[in-house]
């Protein structure tokens, strides 16, 4: 139901602007329906698929990128791929894949059409010179292999966009969530605000001639000026104060008290929680009907730990919900 009311929304509003937005299910689940699936909402007029080959396998999407009667491009999720990282550009740290490796060139082999990966300076540990290794090998030419779309995400806001593209390149796949729904309970409005961040023209004119700068590709991407070295001093400020690093590894204990919810503002002072570990609200709720009593707790990955990779988990209150999904 969901897929068929999405396709049609986008599609309705498609024919009323002129544009040409697309809507990306996501593709997962056992692997013998991931066929059914994907032809499910190719059928409904889906103009792209999700997948995440950390759940499904990278063989999955290669098999689906190569039915030709399927045709649509697929986006590469990196959901569990994170365990397979510690090929760090910092000598000495060896332990896994090289980050382009599993997050551009592996996708890129399995065809997909764009890859989506943690930005630097938001909800994970990326380095600059790891996203930008992730980028330049989607965007490589050489070899047999066709380039594909750099998507950063992973916590990114609007008010950053106009240094994702300046850093990162125009010829980006921007990739904001949280951000959009925070900004107002409008989100047609908030939408607007989505592309005119951009630069982008106005939202209701054609998409062709809101494109027409973004024409030459990855050509206009080589020719952007790298970042300042106030906004790599802004960036690396902003990670220590939004996440302060503790000395070394640390171990995480569960203080169980007959009940849930953590401690301070968000719980009573006798609830269960994690010592040393923060509880936080997922997204911001002051003035926004979209989130509410969604807390995410992190256990391991932002504050000075080793791995690559976050241990998360999230708590939905009673009488909470997320994007207006009811939680009872």
């Amino acid at each position: 139901a969901r897929v068929k009311a999405c396709c049609e929304a986008v599609r309705r509003a498609n024919a009323e602007t002129g544009r040409n937005a697309l809507y990306a299910p996501t593709i997962s689940g056992p692997v013998d329906k991931l066929f059914q699936m994907a032809r499910f909402a190719k059928k409904e007029g889906a103009g792209a698929v999700l997948m995440l080959p950390g759940i499904t396998g990278f063989d999955a999407m290669r098999a689906l990128a190569a039915d030709e009667a399927f045709g649509l491009p697929i986006l590469c999720h990196p959901a569990l791929l994170g365990c397979m990282l510690g090929g760090s550009l910092t000598p000495g740290h060896l332990h896994g894949f090289q980050f382009d490796v599993i997050l551009s060139l592996i996708p890129q082999i399995c065809g997909a059409d764009a890859t989506i990966f943690p930005n630097v300076g938001g909800r994970f540990g990326f380095t600059l010179p790891e996203c930008r290794s992730i980028v330049d090998r989607c965007r490589s030419d050489a070899g047999p292999f066709k380039p594909i779309a750099a998507s950063p995400g992973g916590g990114m806001t609007l008010d950053r966009i106009p240094e994702i593209l300046q850093v990162l390149g125009r010829d980006t796949m921007l990739l904001v969530g949280g951000s959009v729904f925070a900004r107002s309970p409008d989100l047609e409005d908030n939408a607007r605000a989505f592309v005119s961040s951009t630069g982008r023209k106005e939202i209701t004119e054609a998409a062709t001639l809101a494109n027409e700068n973004l024409a030459n590709g990855n050509h206009l991407a080589k020719e952007e000026t790298g970042p300042t070295q106030e906004q790599l001093e802004n960036i690396r400020r902003l990670k220590l104060l939004k996440y302060p690093e503790l000395e070394g590894n640390h171990g995480k204990f569960f203080e169980f008290k007959g009940g849930f919810g953590g401690s301070g503002a968000m719980g009573t002072e006798d609830s269960s929680h994690w010592l040393n570990v923060a509880l936080e609200n997922y997204k911001p709720e002051a003035d926004n009907p979209s989130w509410k009593g969604v807390h995410r707790t992190e256990l391991v990955g932002k504050r000075g730990e080793s791995p690559k990779f976050h241990v998360r988990y999230f708590e939905v209150q009673a009488g909470g919900h997320s994007s207006l999904e009811k939680h009872e």
